[in-house]
């Protein structure tokens, strides 16, 4: 699984992006609509980044809050926004495919919840993508539950030239039934970030869940709140409206 964000100074490309309005509102608003009360809660956030969810969720009431990521300069930057502002985030550099051995290694335990910001774009292979599947699973109690956000494979596929208008291009290098490859491009502030992802199908990932000893998997695309719409204008959601871009997939641990 190969990881873009120790490359092309791309920390500091991710700080910037992270303002465009997809991420500050129906992701954001997808993620924590999905999530729903954590108060009393023990969350892990995988592929935290800089910890932007690791912090909605203390915030919002977790009892304990971890954050996981392959990017070792992501998670030197969430140690920094802990130490200049404490909420008691623990985080670790680990790899998605092995969240058990970190969990052992460092006494994590065992979470009620495991949230995740395009985790699973980053599986390149089946093989992958049913690690990350095993390995979540393995942290998460009997009845918690996975919930991800990620772009729609659908939208990937059909409806790539409309990224423009929220300061993303998305150029389609592979399609098959099982998933699309594509590059992707954010741009923000003149900068910009260029990720390559697998945008794996419904039934593949559900497969792989399902493996995983997960039940009920869910997928909902996400659509524009009120705020969002506040925010920025109900035109400028027109094209998101028509063909929503991002969706929230969900996962409850089957009981032993």
């Amino acid at each position: 699984m190969a990881t873009d964000y120790d490359q092309q100074d791309a920390a500091n490309r991710y700080r910037n992006i992270a303002p465009l309005p997809i991420r500050r509102h129906p992701e954001r608003d997808g993620l924590l609509g999905a999530v729903g009360d954590v108060r009393g809660q023990r969350v892990i956030d995988v592929a935290c980044g800089d910890g932007l969810y690791a912090r909605e969720w203390r915030r919002a009431g977790a009892r304990e809050v971890v954050g996981v990521d392959l990017s070792v300069d992501m998670i030197e930057r969430g140690r920094c926004k802990e130490s200049h502002e404490p909420l008691g985030i623990a985080y670790h550099v680990g790899d998605a495919r092995n969240l058990r051995e970190l969990a052992e290694r460092e006494d994590l335990g065992i979470f009620d919840v495991a949230t995740a910001a395009w985790l699973l774009v980053y599986a390149e292979t089946r093989g992958d993508l049913r690690a990350m599947c095993r390995s979540l699973a393995s942290i998460v109690r009997p009845g918690g539950r996975f919930v991800h956000v990620a772009r729609a494979q659908s939208f990937s596929a059909r409806h790539a030239e409309r990224y423009a208008t929220y300061g993303l291009s998305c150029e389609v290098r592979e399609k098959t039934t099982e998933y699309v490859r594509c590059r992707v491009v954010f741009e923000a502030d003149r900068e910009s970030l260029r990720l390559e992802n697998t945008d794996w199908s419904r039934q593949v990932l559900a497969s792989a869940l399902e493996e995983a000893e997960f039940t009920d998997v869910r997928f909902e695309p996400v659509p524009i709140s009120t705020d969002a719409i506040a925010a920025m204008g109900e035109a400028y959601w027109a094209d998101y409206v028509a063909h929503p871009i991002l969706e929230v997939l969900s996962a409850t641990r089957a009981d032993a």
